[in-house]
């Protein structure tokens, strides 16, 4: 997301078992998110529910979902 917008969101990632390609390599770990292609985001849908303003702030913005 950017630097503004944030809210909930629903993530879905795939598996694909033991395919990673940094097998082996010191220090990696499989995991979502991580620097390898076991895990694949599939799904992120946020739903922008408030704007953070510089100062941290959350905001409600005026038609939240």
């Amino acid at each position: 997301m950017g630097e503004t917008g944030v809210g909930p969101c629903s993530e879905i990632h795939l598996i694909w078992g033991e395919a990673c390609n940094k097998q082996g390599e010191p220090g990696h770990v499989c995991r979502v998110n991580g620097d390898c292609r076991r895990f694949i985001e599939l799904w992120n849908l946020v739903f922008i529910q408030y704007n953070h303003t510089a100062d941290g702030r959350l905001e409600p913005l005026p038609h939240a979902c």
